[in-house]
C-alpha cells in the first residue's frame, strides 16, 4: 500500500500536469544492430533499442518487453530482434504481443539474412531459428563474444578463436581476455586485454598468425573503412596497414562506438549516430539524433516511456524526422505513449518501479 504522502504525490502531479524536465544522464547509442539501403533501422541505446520508422522518427522498444535490463546484448535479422539478459528474448512480429523466451542464452549475433546465438544447456551450442547447428568446441576456453557475417560465425574465447562456416575450424591462442568484433574472408578482428590495457587484435584464417596494435585504455572497433581495418584507441584512429598497426592521427570528436553494417561505417557519439567516410581523419553526417525518438505505441512500455523521457525532457513533446532538427510541444489536452497523462506515469514510474539493471558486456 501506498503511504499517504507518496499517494498525495502522485495525485498532486497528476492534477497539475506532465513533467517534462530533463535531469539524469544523457542518452547515448551504443551499437548499430541493422541497417538498409537508406541507413540504420535499428539501435541499440542506454534506454533500450529503437527502430527506424519509415516517416523518420525512430520507435522506442522499451526494456519491459524482455526483463527490464536496459544493459542488455541484442542482435538484429528481418527486423527481428533478440535481447539477452539473463535469457534470450526474441521479439514478436507485432513487437507488442509477448516475446518468446528462449531459456538461458549468453551471446548473439546476426548478418543480413539471420540470427544466431549461444544456448547454455550445460554444454554451449551454437543456435538459429533453424536449429543447433553444433557445439561450441571446448578448447576455445570461456566464451566471450560472437559476431556473424555472410553466413559464418566467429565465438571469441580466451584459449582461441573458433569460425563455423560448414563446420568449426579453431586457432589455438594465448590465455587472454579477447573479444571478437568482425569477420571478413581472411581475419577476424577484435581486442585482446595485456596488463590492464586493450590492444587491437588480427587473427589470420590461412596460418593462425596474431597482429596485435598498440595498447589503449579505451578502443572501439574494429570497423571497415573502404576495405582498411580501423580501430579508435584513446582519440586516436589506428589503420592495419601493411600487416602491422599504424597510428593516422586524432580525432577531437569522442566516438563511443566504431562499427560497419552493409559496406558503411558508423561512429556513435553523446550527440547521435554518424555516417563516417574513409578519410584518415573521417568526415561525419549525422543519421540519427534523440529528437527523433517517439514513445511506443505499447501499454506496457508507457512506464519505460515515463521514465527514460522524464529524465531526458522527450515527455509531452512530439519526435523529429530530421535528425538536426528540434522536438516540438505537444498542443495542450494531448498526450503521448497512450494512456493517461504522462506526469501521471511519470510520477508512477519513478516512484513504484523497481528495474534490475546489470552490467553490459
Amino acid at each position: 500500500m501506498l503511504r499517504g504522502s507518496r499517494l498525495g504525490l502522485l495525485i498532486a502531479i497528476a492534477a497539475t500536469g506532465s513533467v517534462a524536465h530533463a535531469h539524469g544522464p544523457a542518452p547515448a547509442v551504443l551499437e548499430v544492430l541493422a541497417v538498409d539501403e537508406s541507413g540504420p533501422t535499428w539501435l541499440r541505446a542506454t534506454v533500450g533499442l529503437l527502430r527506424r520508422e519509415p516517416d523518420g522518427t525512430w520507435t522506442h522498444v522499451c526494456p519491459a518487453h524482455w526483463d527490464g535490463n536496459d544493459r542488455m546484448q541484442a542482435a538484429v535479422a528481418d527486423d527481428t530482434p533478440l535481447v539477452v539478459s539473463v535469457e534470450g528474448h526474441l521479439g514478436a512480429a507485432d513487437r507488442c504481443e509477448p516475446w518468446t523466451n528462449l531459456g538461458a542464452v549468453r551471446f548473439a549475433a546476426a548478418d543480413e539474412d539471420a540470427l544466431y546465438w549461444i544456448a547454455d544447456g550445460g554444454e554451449l551450442s551454437l543456435v538459429t531459428a533453424e536449429g543447433t547447428l553444433g557445439l561450441v568446441p571446448p578448447a576455445i576456453g570461456a566464451v566471450t563474444s560472437l559476431v556473424a557475417s555472410e553466413g559464418r560465425v566467429a565465438v571469441g574465447g580466451r584459449l582461441g578463436v573458433a569460425v563455423w562456416g560448414d563446420d568449426w575450424t579453431v586457432w589455438p591462442l594465448p590465455d587472454r581476455l579477447r573479444y571478437v568484433r568482425a569477420l571478413t574472408a581472411d581475419a577476424v578482428y577484435g581486442s585482446t586485454a595485456m596488463e590492464g590495457r586493450l590492444l587491437p587484435e588480427r587473427i589470420g584464417l590461412t596460418d593462425g598468425a596474431v597482429t596485435l596494435g598498440p595498447p589503449a585504455d579505451q578502443l572501439f572497433g574494429p570497423a571497415s573503412f573502404a576495405g582498411e581495418m580501423r580501430v579508435f584507441a584513446d582519440g586516436d584512429w589506428i589503420a592495419e596497414r601493411g600487416g602491422e598497426w599504424v597510428s593516422l592521427g586524432a580525432d577531437d570528436r569522442r566516438w563511443t562506438c566504431v562499427a560497419t553494417r552493409r559496406g558503411a561505417t558508423y561512429g556513435c557519439s553523446l550527440d547521435g549516430l554518424f555516417r563516417l567516410d574513409a578519410a584518415d581523419k573521417p568526415a561525419a553526417e549525422r543519421v540519427f539524433s534523440f529528437v527523433q525518438i517517439a514513445p511506443s505505441p505499447c501499454a506496457l512500455c508507457e512506464p519505460d516511456w515515463a521514465h527514460f523521457g522524464g529524465e531526458s525532457g522527450w515527455v509531452d513533446t512530439r519526435a523529429s524526422s530530421d535528425p538536426d532538427g528540434q522536438r516540438q510541444p505537444i498542443p495542450e489536452g494531448c498526450s503521448v505513449g497512450g494512456g493517461g497523462g504522462a506526469g501521471w506515469w511519470l510520477a508512477l514510474a519513478l516512484i513504484l518501479r523497481r528495474r534490475r539493471r546489470r552490467p553490459g558486456r
